[in-house]
């Protein structure tokens, strides 16, 4: 948890220097994305995002994972409300054994962006994944590649509606910008569903040299009522990705868990596209 306030600290000294004249500013219209944290934002854009998994100890022609996810959001008049939505697809692929393959829960929802222009933004999101994910045996695939994107757990659990509300403050100063997340997610389970409240708290940075754009960003995602200590009930990762600035932007990024019985041994690599609609 400390890292996220290291982050916030390291852009409010950000904040408060004055750009060069060499520095390219971040332009809010075509403001960079991330690649684990929550989308969200004041700009209208669609994209897809593909992640591969693999185990340390296995030959990748053994057993892999792949994520796809559709996405997009559209800003309304005036830049400030609008709407969104996601879903993702899974699939795991076993030498000698029967592939997997399972859909998502649907997401769908609403955005209000508060602005101070050309510096800062906060987002609100209030969103309901609706329960469309595949259950029994074909889900393990969800849960197998579910490290890409740990913000979004309320994706792969099946027979649970969530209710998803998120703050995100998004900070920019000259060639610099920071994200910060905090979202609760409250669950409303069928039979044997999921029905512990969830919390993630997050946050990322990024710079822009050029037309490269450089994020680092630290995923802390758990449940907030479940059983045992604390510590045991949160799951984290770090990634570092490289995308291109503009309304185009392609992404190259990896991911790396954090929690002991995953550290070292799950590698996690992302790609993605997005358009940014004017």
């Amino acid at each position: 948890m400390r890292a996220p306030i290291g982050l916030v600290v390291a852009a409010a000294l950000a904040w408060g220097g004055p750009a060069s004249a060499q520095t390219r500013f971040i332009d809010p219209g075509t403001q960079p994305g991330f690649v684990t944290l929550d989308r969200m934002d004041g700009v209208s854009r669609v994209g897809v995002q593909l992640g591969l998994d693999k185990l340390d100890d296995v030959d990748l022609s053994e057993a892999f994972g792949l994520r796809t996810e559709l996405y997009g959001q559209v800003l309304l008049a005036g830049r400030r409300a609008g709407f969104y939505g996601q879903l993702p697809f899974s699939m795991l692929i076993l030498d000698g054994a029967e592939d997997r393959q399972a859909l998502g829960n649907l997401e769908l929802g609403g955005l209000y962006v508060v602005r101070r222009p050309g510096r800062a933004d906060v987002v609100f999101r209030g969103g309901l994944a609706l329960p469309t994910a595949d259950d029994g045996p074909d889900g393990i695939a969800s849960l197998f590649t579910l490290g890409e994107r740990l913000t979004d757990y309320p994706g792969v659990t099946p027979d649970t509606t969530w209710l998803r509300l998120s703050c995100s403050p998004i900070l920019r100063s000259g060639n610099l910008f920071l994200r910060g997340d905090l979202g609760f997610d409250l669950p409303f389970a069928d039979d044997g569903g999921d029905d512990d409240l969830m919390a993630h708290l997050s946050g990322g940075l990024g710079l822009l040299t050029g037309t490269l754009v450089f994020t680092a960003e630290l995923v802390n995602m758990g449940k907030v009522d479940g059983d045992g200590e604390l510590s045991d009930r949160f799951a984290h990762t770090l990634a570092v990705s490289l995308r291109s600035a503009g309304r185009n932007q392609i992404h190259f990024g990896a991911v790396f868990p954090l929690d002991e019985d995953a550290r070292g041994d799950v590698w996690i690599f992302s790609l993605g596209f997005q358009q940014v609609l004017r």
